[in-house]
Protein backbone atom coordinates (compact mmCIF):
# COMPACT_ATOMS: atom_id res chain seq x y z
CA UNK A 1 0.00 0.00 0.00
CA UNK A 2 1.53 3.29 -1.12
CA UNK A 3 1.62 6.33 1.12
CA UNK A 4 1.59 8.76 -1.81
CA UNK A 5 -0.56 11.72 -0.86
CA UNK A 6 -1.50 12.40 -4.47
CA UNK A 7 -2.51 8.82 -5.14
CA UNK A 8 -4.48 8.63 -1.89
CA UNK A 9 -6.07 12.03 -2.68
CA UNK A 10 -4.90 13.55 0.59
CA UNK A 11 -2.56 16.15 -0.92
CA UNK A 12 -3.05 19.60 0.60
CA UNK A 13 -3.40 21.22 -2.83
CA UNK A 14 -5.84 18.70 -4.27
CA UNK A 15 -8.54 21.36 -4.76
CA UNK A 16 -6.14 23.60 -6.71
CA UNK A 17 -5.16 20.63 -8.84
CA UNK A 18 -8.82 19.78 -9.54
CA UNK A 19 -9.56 23.40 -10.49
CA UNK A 20 -6.71 23.56 -13.00
CA UNK A 21 -7.49 20.11 -14.35
CA UNK A 22 -11.09 21.13 -15.05
CA UNK A 23 -9.93 24.39 -16.63
CA UNK A 24 -7.18 23.08 -18.91
CA UNK A 25 -7.41 19.31 -19.48
CA UNK A 26 -10.03 18.08 -22.00
CA UNK A 27 -11.81 14.77 -21.70
CA UNK A 28 -9.90 13.38 -24.68
CA UNK A 29 -6.35 14.06 -25.81
CA UNK A 30 -4.02 16.87 -24.86
CA UNK A 31 -3.88 20.53 -25.85
CA UNK A 32 -0.81 22.72 -26.28
CA UNK A 33 -1.54 24.56 -23.03
CA UNK A 34 1.35 24.08 -20.62
CA UNK A 35 -0.90 23.32 -17.62
CA UNK A 36 -2.68 20.63 -19.64
CA UNK A 37 0.56 18.94 -20.67
CA UNK A 38 2.32 18.90 -17.29
CA UNK A 39 -0.75 17.94 -15.26
CA UNK A 40 -1.86 15.21 -17.65
CA UNK A 41 1.61 13.70 -18.10
CA UNK A 42 2.39 13.65 -14.39
CA UNK A 43 -1.04 12.25 -13.52
CA UNK A 44 -0.83 9.47 -16.11
CA UNK A 45 2.58 8.39 -14.79
CA UNK A 46 1.28 8.44 -11.22
CA UNK A 47 -1.75 6.41 -12.23
CA UNK A 48 0.20 3.78 -14.15
CA UNK A 49 2.72 3.24 -11.36
CA UNK A 50 0.20 2.70 -8.58
CA UNK A 51 -2.74 1.28 -10.55
CA UNK A 52 -0.96 -0.83 -13.16
CA UNK A 53 2.45 -1.55 -11.68
CA UNK A 54 4.09 0.63 -14.33
CA UNK A 55 3.28 -1.85 -17.07
CA UNK A 56 2.58 0.84 -19.67
CA UNK A 57 5.50 3.12 -18.87
CA UNK A 58 8.17 1.78 -21.20
CA UNK A 59 5.86 1.15 -24.15
CA UNK A 60 3.63 4.24 -23.99
CA UNK A 61 4.83 6.89 -21.57
CA UNK A 62 8.32 7.80 -22.74
CA UNK A 63 6.97 10.96 -24.36
CA UNK A 64 5.30 11.95 -21.11
CA UNK A 65 8.58 11.68 -19.24
CA UNK A 66 10.34 13.78 -21.89
CA UNK A 67 7.58 16.39 -21.70
CA UNK A 68 8.01 16.76 -17.94
CA UNK A 69 11.78 16.91 -18.29
CA UNK A 70 11.34 19.64 -20.88
CA UNK A 71 9.73 21.79 -18.19
CA UNK A 72 12.51 21.14 -15.71
CA UNK A 73 11.04 18.22 -13.74
CA UNK A 74 13.70 15.67 -12.79
CA UNK A 75 12.62 12.18 -13.89
CA UNK A 76 15.91 10.33 -13.30
CA UNK A 77 14.29 8.48 -10.39
CA UNK A 78 12.03 6.76 -12.92
CA UNK A 79 14.49 6.41 -15.78
CA UNK A 80 16.79 4.39 -13.51
CA UNK A 81 14.09 1.71 -13.24
CA UNK A 82 12.36 1.84 -16.62
CA UNK A 83 13.83 1.10 -20.04
CA UNK A 84 11.87 3.45 -22.28
CA UNK A 85 13.41 1.85 -25.37
CA UNK A 86 11.70 -1.44 -24.54
CA UNK A 87 8.40 -1.62 -26.44
CA UNK A 88 7.39 -4.84 -24.70
CA UNK A 89 6.77 -3.22 -21.34
CA UNK A 90 7.76 -4.62 -17.98
CA UNK A 91 6.17 -4.22 -14.58
CA UNK A 92 8.00 -2.43 -11.80
CA UNK A 93 9.00 -4.44 -8.77
CA UNK A 94 7.01 -4.00 -5.59
CA UNK A 95 9.92 -2.54 -3.65
CA UNK A 96 10.22 0.33 -6.11
CA UNK A 97 6.47 0.97 -6.18
CA UNK A 98 6.25 1.03 -2.39
CA UNK A 99 9.31 3.25 -2.09
CA UNK A 100 8.72 5.84 -4.82
CA UNK A 101 5.88 7.74 -3.13
CA UNK A 102 8.08 10.72 -2.30
CA UNK A 103 9.36 10.98 -5.88
CA UNK A 104 5.86 10.70 -7.34
CA UNK A 105 4.48 13.32 -4.96
CA UNK A 106 7.37 15.66 -5.75
CA UNK A 107 6.72 15.20 -9.48
CA UNK A 108 3.04 16.04 -8.98
CA UNK A 109 3.87 19.08 -6.84
CA UNK A 110 6.28 20.39 -9.46
CA UNK A 111 3.73 19.88 -12.25
CA UNK A 112 1.13 21.79 -10.23
CA UNK A 113 3.60 24.63 -9.54
CA UNK A 114 4.33 24.96 -13.27
CA UNK A 115 0.61 25.00 -14.10
CA UNK A 116 -0.07 27.70 -11.49
CA UNK A 117 2.85 29.84 -12.71
CA UNK A 118 1.60 29.62 -16.28
CA UNK A 119 -1.94 30.56 -15.28
CA UNK A 120 -0.60 33.60 -13.39
CA UNK A 121 1.51 34.72 -16.38
CA UNK A 122 -1.46 34.17 -18.67
CA UNK A 123 -3.74 36.28 -16.48
CA UNK A 124 -1.20 39.10 -16.32
CA UNK A 125 -0.93 39.10 -20.11
CA UNK A 126 -4.70 39.39 -20.47
CA UNK A 127 -4.78 42.24 -17.94
CA UNK A 128 -2.09 44.07 -19.92
CA UNK A 129 -4.05 43.66 -23.16
CA UNK A 130 -7.26 44.87 -21.52
CA UNK A 131 -5.48 47.92 -20.15
CA UNK A 132 -4.21 48.70 -23.64
CA UNK A 133 -7.69 48.22 -25.05
CA UNK A 134 -9.25 50.50 -22.44
CA UNK A 135 -7.28 53.46 -23.83
CA UNK A 136 -8.83 52.96 -27.26
CA UNK A 137 -12.33 52.65 -25.87
CA UNK A 138 -11.95 55.70 -23.63
CA UNK A 139 -10.97 57.76 -26.67
CA UNK A 140 -14.13 56.77 -28.52
CA UNK A 141 -16.32 57.42 -25.49
CA UNK A 142 -14.82 60.89 -25.11
CA UNK A 143 -15.48 61.54 -28.78
CA UNK A 144 -19.10 60.54 -28.28
CA UNK A 145 -19.39 62.82 -25.25
CA UNK A 146 -17.99 65.72 -27.31
CA UNK A 147 -20.66 65.07 -29.93
CA UNK A 148 -23.39 65.16 -27.32
CA UNK A 149 -22.02 68.36 -25.79
CA UNK A 150 -21.86 69.98 -29.22
CA UNK A 151 -25.58 69.38 -29.67
CA UNK A 152 -26.16 71.96 -26.94
CA UNK A 153 -23.82 74.56 -28.46
CA UNK A 154 -25.03 77.71 -30.23
CA UNK A 155 -21.62 78.30 -31.82
CA UNK A 156 -22.01 78.32 -35.64
CA UNK A 157 -18.63 76.58 -35.91
CA UNK A 158 -20.13 73.68 -34.00
CA UNK A 159 -23.20 73.30 -36.17
CA UNK A 160 -21.69 70.42 -38.10
CA UNK A 161 -21.80 68.47 -34.84
CA UNK A 162 -25.48 69.26 -34.41
CA UNK A 163 -26.47 66.10 -36.17
CA UNK A 164 -28.50 63.38 -34.50
CA UNK A 165 -27.13 60.95 -37.04
CA UNK A 166 -23.56 61.59 -35.88
CA UNK A 167 -24.46 60.83 -32.31
CA UNK A 168 -26.28 57.63 -33.22
CA UNK A 169 -23.49 56.59 -35.57
CA UNK A 170 -20.92 56.73 -32.79
CA UNK A 171 -23.23 54.96 -30.39
CA UNK A 172 -23.72 52.13 -32.88
CA UNK A 173 -19.98 51.99 -33.55
CA UNK A 174 -19.26 51.56 -29.86
CA UNK A 175 -21.97 48.94 -29.48
CA UNK A 176 -20.54 46.92 -32.36
CA UNK A 177 -16.85 47.41 -31.58
CA UNK A 178 -16.70 46.90 -27.82
CA UNK A 179 -17.29 43.13 -28.11
CA UNK A 180 -14.88 42.86 -31.05
CA UNK A 181 -12.14 44.85 -29.34
CA UNK A 182 -12.59 42.94 -26.10
CA UNK A 183 -12.35 39.64 -27.97
CA UNK A 184 -9.21 40.90 -29.71
CA UNK A 185 -7.64 41.70 -26.35
CA UNK A 186 -8.51 38.29 -24.93
CA UNK A 187 -7.13 36.53 -28.00
CA UNK A 188 -3.89 38.50 -27.65
CA UNK A 189 -3.86 37.37 -24.04
CA UNK A 190 -3.96 33.75 -25.17
CA UNK A 191 -7.59 32.74 -24.54
CA UNK A 192 -8.68 29.65 -26.43
CA UNK A 193 -11.68 29.66 -28.74
CA UNK A 194 -13.55 27.52 -26.23
CA UNK A 195 -12.90 30.07 -23.49
CA UNK A 196 -13.90 32.95 -25.76
CA UNK A 197 -17.19 31.26 -26.61
CA UNK A 198 -18.16 31.42 -22.93
CA UNK A 199 -17.88 35.23 -22.82
CA UNK A 200 -21.21 37.05 -22.87
CA UNK A 201 -21.34 40.42 -24.60
CA UNK A 202 -24.99 41.31 -23.97
CA UNK A 203 -24.09 43.58 -21.06
CA UNK A 204 -22.00 45.78 -23.37
CA UNK A 205 -24.85 46.15 -25.84
CA UNK A 206 -27.26 47.06 -23.06
CA UNK A 207 -24.81 49.61 -21.72
CA UNK A 208 -24.42 51.32 -25.09
CA UNK A 209 -28.20 51.65 -25.56
CA UNK A 210 -28.14 54.41 -22.98
CA UNK A 211 -26.11 56.55 -25.39
CA UNK A 212 -28.52 56.18 -28.30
Amino acid sequence: MTDSQWWNETAERKQEYDRLWTKYVPNDGLTEDIPCKVLACASKICWDIFNNGGGNLSSNYGDYVETLEGYGIDMDWLREHVDFDDDQGEYLDDDFINGCSHDVDYMMDQALDIAIDHETDHSQKIIHELERLSGRVVGEVRSLIDHIKALRSDDPDEKHWNDEGNKRCHARWLEECLPRLMKEALECGGCTQEQLSKVEWDSHAEMMKSYQ
